[in-house]
């Protein structure tokens, strides 16, 4: 089986969330731009712009209310947003990003902190956001509002300054995990981890079995599957991979023409298709590119006047 027909056989994958929760809503990570296969001819939504702010009401999901039996099992996806990706960006701007309409909704700030840069993000089922700073302190984010709150992560576990995340939706123990993968852009990823979000203590899991890339960000599935997006790999740019997340194998890949060895990158998984948000340096705009696995097309949807440097979607978000 190729690398190319190993990733299209995500987009059959059936939702397990949809038998789990009544309303099923929507986690991911976050550096380039190249191969423009087709643009949409109709649909194209323009981007918001920093200066449009969606009502946070609308993200709102409602209580279960006091009709619900006391004894029923706690919903799993119960996503604060829509079933959206949501991106960060150098400049600490949170923005919800709508795979159907390409479109980027300006939340707000997360004014974090003010001597350094977000790097990257995950998001989890509640959502709640992981963001990652280059001076290697992690922030919860709020989706619904940017407020921001520092955590108790201490840097530098594992003797890693920077890594790229996501989030995992483990069938078998009804949970999620959150992967993480060392991210230096100067010299090969020494491997895979597993951040517990209760303790905040790092994990070390594996090396990769295969040299990936120097750069790496993680994304992950409501059915239990990561995936890897590596800068620079290979001659067209970067490499698409599926990582086995207990040995840090990669079970399949592909190369894409997207990014340099300068790029900013993001990306997520979302309805059978990967989403992915470059910039060719760390202070342009970023554009989003989709990558279908079923039909190997790579296409231009959308572009935001900032820098996307993170994203993450919930493992409620359709398989």
């Amino acid at each position: 089986m190729t690398g190319r027909e190993a990733l299209a056989t995500i987009g059959n994958v059936r939702s397990l969330c949809s038998a789990l929760a009544a309303a099923v809503v929507v986690v991911a990570c976050g550096a380039k731009s190249g191969l423009l296969e087709g643009r949409p001819e109709a649909g194209v939504v323009e981007d918001a712009g920093p200066d449009v702010i969606e009502d946070a009401s609308v993200d709102i999901v409602p209580d279960v209310g006091p009709d619900a039996e006391p004894d029923a099992a706690p919903t799993i996806c119960d996503d604060s947003g829509p079933p959206a990706v949501y991106v960060i960006t150098a400049q600490s701007l949170l923005y919800r990003f709508d795979p159907p309409s390409a479109t980027f909704i300006h939340i707000g700030t997360a004014f974090c902190q003010n001597s350094s840069v977000p790097f990257s993000m995950g998001v989890d089922r509640g959502g709640t956001a992981y963001v990652l700073y280059r001076d290697g302190h992690l922030y919860e984010v709020d989706t619904k509002s940017a407020k921001c709150q520092p955590t108790a992560f201490s840097p530098f576990q594992l003797d890693w300054a920077l890594f790229g995340m996501g989030f995992v939706f483990d069938p078998a123990g009804n949970a999620d995990n959150l992967y993480v993968t060392e991210s230096t852009y100067t010299s090969p990823s020494k491997g895979l981890a597993k951040l517990d979000v209760e303790t905040l203590k790092l994990s070390f899991i594996a090396p990769y079995a295969s040299p990936f890339s120097n750069a790496i960000e993680l994304t992950g599935t409501g059915d239990g599957r990561l995936f890897g997006f590596g800068l620079p790999a290979g001659p067209q740019g970067s490499r698409l991979a599926e990582i086995d997340p207990a040995t840090g194998k990669l079970l399949s890949s592909v190369e894409l023409a997207l990014g340099n060895e300068n790029s900013s990158f993001a990306f997520a998984y979302w309805g059978g298709d990967f989403y992915m948000f470059t910039a060719p340096e760390a202070t342009a705009p970023s554009d989003a590119h989709r990558y279908r696995p079923s039909d190997g097309s790579l296409t231009w949807v959308a572009k935001v006047n900032a820098t996307v440097v993170g994203a993450g979607v919930s493992t409620c978000a359709p398989l």
